[in-house]
């Protein structure tokens, strides 16, 4: 009975590690990094398994990005071995670029990606020259969300709230590329706020002439209501108060216009309603 439930223990331990392996073979996974979690008889069985399915379009692309990832790095280490010198830039370098660029545009230079380049590696132009060409998307994307991209002044608030403008300068083929897309980025929202800024400044000369028009307008009608007043032969303060009443003005208006205080105005006209 143990011996039965042993074998069926090891028989569920194998086929777990051959799904596992047959799995990993289909996302496109490397046979000798399975060999080494699952065994090598697992990735054998795994493999025959493998060779017998069709490809599904996934697995196609998975398949052509891993025999690429390996080309290149052949690539590279034939390079080396013939002595010519390969640049790795990191993501801070990306981010030291993105900064030069941004601070040339907020210093109102007239800044262009070679200009921004040259800036960043003023002693290294095989530097600039390389880093421009870079195509290392999952840096540069890293860089263009960086906090000091992101705070950067010369972008205010541009780019943190086009975060989709952002994606599209990390989609883009060249880090040179993103370069130039940031820039013409911060161009233009730099010149949508000189617009606002500018509407806003005429908004407000057109206030501030409205309201003295206002001014005007009132002092001019407070001049013809006292000439009015004058016409009706009303002398005394409570003839005064009784003419501009029966015009429908409200007590406070009365009291302003004849500059007498608001409680002998109220008292004038409640005597006057008691009869």
């Amino acid at each position: 009975m143990q011996s039965s439930t042993g074998a069926a223990t090891r028989q569920g331990i194998k086929d777990a590690l051959f799904s596992i392996a047959l799995r990993g073979l289909r996302a496109g996974k490397a046979s000798a990094d399975l060999a080494r979690q699952c065994g090598n008889a697992n990735v054998a069985h795994a493999l025959e398994r493998f060779a017998t399915e069709a490809l599904t379009r996934q697995q196609v692309f998975v398949a052509q990005q891993r025999r690429t990832r390996e080309a290149n790095k052949q690539f590279g280490r034939d390079l080396n071995q013939a002595g010519v010198e390969i640049r790795q830039h990191s993501e801070a370098d990306f981010v030291h670029v993105l900064v030069t660029a941004l601070t040339m545009f907020e210093e109102n230079e007239k800044v262009s990606v070679t200009g921004a380049l040259a800036r960043a590696y003023p002693d290294d132009p095989g530097k600039a020259r390389s880093i421009g060409n870079s195509n290392n998307h999952k840096r540069y994307q890293k860089a263009l969300h960086s906090h000091a991209v992101q705070k950067h002044v010369a972008l205010a608030d541009a780019v943190r709230a086009g975060i989709r403008e952002l994606n599209r300068c990390a989609r883009a083929k060249l880090f040179r590329d993103v370069l130039g897309l940031l820039l013409n980025h911060a161009r233009l929202h730099k010149r949508i706020a000189a617009l606002e800024e500018s509407s806003a400044k005429h908004e407000c000369q057109i206030f501030e002439l409205e309201a003295r028009v206002a001014l005007l307008e009132a002092a001019v009608a407070e001049t013809k209501a006292r000439e009015g007043l004058d016409d009706t032969g009303a002398t005394t303060s409570k003839e005064k108060v009784l003419h501009l009443l029966s015009l429908g003005r409200t007590r406070h208006q009365i009291a302003k216009h004849l500059g007498m205080n608001y409680d002998t105005v109220k008292r004038i006209i409640q005597r006057e309603q008691r009869g």
